[in-house]
């Protein structure tokens, strides 16, 4: 399985809010955010929740952050 590439502010603009990602620091601290609302541009950037605290789109841009898609369900139960 090949590694997502991480998403330009541009892309994580274009999220819909309660869209989550995964970001990785420039030393490989892993943290994860969560789309809150809808920023309108530059002067008002879209918000974010993380582990870490409040963040703008311009700040998790620069953490390589990746979308995190939700696990495909499957069928199989335990003893089905």
């Amino acid at each position: 399985m090949s590694t997502p590439a991480p998403l330009t502010a541009t892309q994580l603009d274009a999220l819909p809010p309660g869209t989550a990602v995964r970001c990785t620091t420039d030393r490989g601290r892993t943290f994860l955010a969560l789309k809150i609302d809808q920023g309108t541009g530059r002067h008002n950037p879209s918000r974010w929740n993380t582990t870490d605290g409040p963040a703008t789109t311009v700040q998790i841009a620069a953490h390589n952050p990746v979308h995190l898609v939700p696990a495909t369900d499957t069928t199989e139960e335990a003893g089905a």
